[in-house]
């Protein structure tokens, strides 16, 4: 996949909840009219949510879609949001889903992280990271499932975002970031 398509698969999404405003980042999957992104980005039917795309790194994001929460999985903090067009429909981005790779990359693939962090303006961020391992845990909290391990860095309006090998497909979503005292330093599961 080119990675022109890869970057206009990647939304930047609000959700508006009865506990406050929250923002985070997804891929589109499927046919185009589902985005797959953290469950802590979208919490469930009680909130409203706005999606919204760019087709480059220089241009802020254009709110098209609303969304209707579909599914979501707390203990591996994944969730599935359906787009929905301004009566109410469902709908299409228009935008080529990314191809899921399922199987785990070999240590030391390059990694590419693609999401919105909020920081200096809502515009897109790329950072790069090498996979060093899988973990279960995040300092003394067990997470649960397998997450890789990269050194890749984000902010916090990553989440949800895509985690793609150097063909551009999809082999995770960009989770947490957590510190470890035996590492020394931060690392970012996906």
């Amino acid at each position: 996949m080119k990675w022109e398509e890869v970057i206009k698969s990647v939304a930047a999404i609000e959700a508006e909840c009865p506990d406050g405003l929250w923002g985070g980042s997804g891929v589109v999957v499927l046919d185009g009219s589902y985005v797959l992104t953290n469950h802590h980005v979208a919490e469930g039917a009680s909130c409203g949510y706005r999606v919204c795309f760019t087709d480059n790194f220089e241009q802020e994001p254009i709110c098209e879609f609303g969304a209707e929460f579909v599914v979501g999985d707390v203990a591996h903090d994944l969730a599935v949001i359906r787009l929905v067009d301004d009566t109410g429909r469902y709908t299409s981005s228009g935008r080529v889903a990314v191809p899921i790779k399922d199987q785990t990359p070999p240590l030391g693939s390059e990694l590419t992280h693609i999401g919105y962090p909020g920081l200096a303006g809502l515009t897109l961020t790329l950072t790069v990271g090498r996979l060093s391992g899988l973990t279960d845990t995040c300092g003394e909290n067990y997470l649960g499932g397998s997450y890789y391990k990269t050194d890749a860095t984000g902010g916090p309006g990553m989440s949800g975002g895509g985690v793609f090998n150097s063909q551009g497909e999809y082999v995770g979503t960009h989770t947490a970031g957590c510190e470890s005292e035996e590492e020394r330093g931060d690392y970012r599961l996906v």
